[in-house]
């Protein structure tokens, strides 16, 4: 076991950089409506991957996110219909 045994204690920085670009958002509905872009962006990312498969599993299913008005909770859809009835 001595003869191929292995150890290294190599420790190596990284450093994450996130760039971060504002948006103003004036009313709700601006908010809504780039949450929604967003949403169906990542939806439609997810789709097209799953379209394409897994190299490594075959016929197996992605996860994909719900369509966004079934993703919102009834207290939540309430909410917003009744901002945009105002």
């Amino acid at each position: 076991g001595q003869l191929f045994r292995y150890t290294s204690t190599e420790r190596a920085k990284r450093n994450l950089m996130v760039f971060i670009r504002p948006t103003i958002l004036r009313d709700g509905m601006a908010a809504d409506g780039v949450s929604q872009r967003k949403y169906n962006y990542m939806r439609a990312e997810q789709i097209y991957r799953d379209e394409q498969g897994l190299s490594l599993m075959p016929h197996t299913a992605q996860p994909v996110l719900p369509a966004q008005n079934q993703a919102l909770p009834p207290e939540v859809r309430a909410f917003l219909n009744a901002g945009r009835t105002r």
